[in-house]
């Protein structure tokens, strides 16, 4: 398998979708979101997800993919206090509708 545990943060369309596609194309061990409480237990009902998070520490922790599935403002926000909680060897990414801010903001940290 690709990838052993996926972080996917934020799990409205987009995230819950990503996490959806990973389950049918079998490329994800462990499945980890982080949301507010009544989205992550959604998502598991629907089998979004194996495992829901409400910490973004606990939520990326180990994971050697992490989904950013937030709005654009909110990614911006997330990206610093990733810094020291994501492996230096997992793969960092979003579904942001822009890239210019986000890339930048990624480049600082």
């Amino acid at each position: 398998m690709p990838f052993n545990r996926v972080a996917i943060i934020g799990l409205g369309l987009m995230g819950g979708s990503w996490g959806l596609a990973l389950k049918q194309r079998g490329v994800a061990a462990r499945r980890v979101g982080c949301d507010r409480p009544e989205v992550l237990k959604q998502a598991l009902a629907l089998g979004a997800i194996d495992e829901g998070e409400q910490d973004l520490a606990g939520a990326v922790r180990d994971a050697d993919l992490v989904i950013l599935a937030t709005p654009v403002g909110v990614i911006l926000d997330l990206l610093p206090q990733l810094k020291g909680k994501v492996s230096s060897r997992a793969l960092v990414t979003d579904v942001g509708s822009t890239k210019r801010l986000i890339c930048h903001r990624a480049r600082e940290i």
